[in-house]
């Protein structure tokens, strides 16, 4: 059993009525537009062609003053231009085609020049001041290198000599070993020379070999044993001598010698009392150190008694140190001087002649 049915029920007729209102508002709406946009077209047409008969109208007032900018305005412009430059090319190749002759270009103006020329020239010719002393400079330098070359060869010939003979090279060494030795500095440079020198001479050996203990610390020159003498060796004898008197008396007489003995007072420049030995050999090594004469003062104290002399034995031993290393020297020195002399007196001097 089929029950009712509920609910509207949409059929055909329906449908149909209510679309037909629809369509025919469509229309109408459509058609008002199309109205509407021919009234606008005709309404803009109309106010371009108003403007339009406005600026022909007016043109004679404003044409002039804008035909430089206008379309039609510039080509009478342009064609003056063209025409401008075409005439400037026609210009130029007619020139080219035609160039004017040599004759008739003006020449270039060179006078400046050929008076800068004319003055470099005579400048040229007239040497300056400067030249002239540079010239002298190079004379005077010619003239001390020719010196030079003169002395060059003398010291060749002398070294020549020299290289010939050892004995001149010992000699040298010997010489500058003498003059270290008076000095108070050490002098084992000068000895080690020396002695590789006189390796051929035994006995000049034999004499440098004794002074190789004192060339490394080197000996006290004879103005230092002088000093040394006159503060330390001389004060000690003086006082020594009366006590050495006084050795074989009383032991009061003894004490009294040793207290006269503290105090020294003596005039250096007076001459020595004749009862006091010992204040005259004092007197004389003094006088003796001052012309620097140490063999002398050596000699003037060698006669005093050994108890006397006891303070002075170490400044004794010194000096006779040194006088025996200046013997040594002037002992080989003066032997091979000897021989250098002896062999130039047989094969003649330097220049061939004989030396008397």
């Amino acid at each position: 059993m089929t029950g009712p049915t509920i609910g509207p029920t949409i059929g055909p007729t329906t449908e149909g009525s209510t679309a037909a209102p629809q369509d025919a508002l469509s229309d109408a709406g459509r058609e008002a537009r199309r109205k509407r946009r021919r009234i606008g077209v005709i309404t803009w047409l109309a106010a371009a062609l108003v403007l339009a008969l406005a600026l022909v109208g007016t043109s004679p007032s404003w044409a002039p003053a804008m035909s430089s900018i206008l379309p039609w305005g510039q080509a009478g412009g342009s064609n003056a231009s063209f025409q401008a430059l075409a005439d400037r090319l026609d210009a130029a190749e007619a020139q080219l085609k035609n160039p004017p002759s040599p004759a008739s270009a003006a020449p270039p103006d060179l006078s400046d020049i050929e008076a800068r020329l004319a003055r470099l020239e005579q400048q040229a010719q007239q040497p300056s001041a400067d030249l002239k002393r540079l010239d002298q400079v190079t004379h005077a330098l010619e003239a001390a290198l020719g010196g030079n070359e003169e002395r060059l060869a003398a010291l060749e010939t002398r070294i020549g000599n020299l290289s010939d003979n050892p004995d001149r090279l010992l000699f040298v060494a010997l010489s500058q070993l003498a003059a270290a030795l008076e000095s108070s500095r050490p002098f084992s440079g000068e000895l080690k020379s020396a002695e590789a020198l006189s390796g051929n001479r035994p006995e000049i050996l034999a004499k440098l070999e004794t002074l190789d203990a004192a060339a490394t610390a080197g000996m006290p020159s004879v103005a230092a044993l002088a000093q040394q003498f006159d503060t330390e060796a001389a004060p000690a004898l003086l006082r020594r001598a009366p006590e050495a008197e006084a050795a074989d008396e009383s032991w009061w007489r003894r004490a009294l010698a040793r207290l006269q003995g503290l105090v020294v007072v003596r005039r250096v420049d007076a001459p020595a009392a004749s009862g006091d030995p010992v204040a005259a050999a004092v007197a004389g090594a003094q006088a003796a150190l001052a012309k620097g004469d140490l063999a002398g003062a050596v000699k003037s104290l060698a006669d005093l008694p050994a108890g006397t002399l006891a303070p002075a034995l170490a400044w004794l031993k010194a000096a006779q140190a040194r006088l025996d290393a200046e013997a040594a020297v002037a002992g080989a020195t003066q032997s091979v001087a000897q021989g250098i002399a002896n062999g130039v007196a047989k094969t003649g001097g330097a220049d061939g002649s004989k030396v008397p």
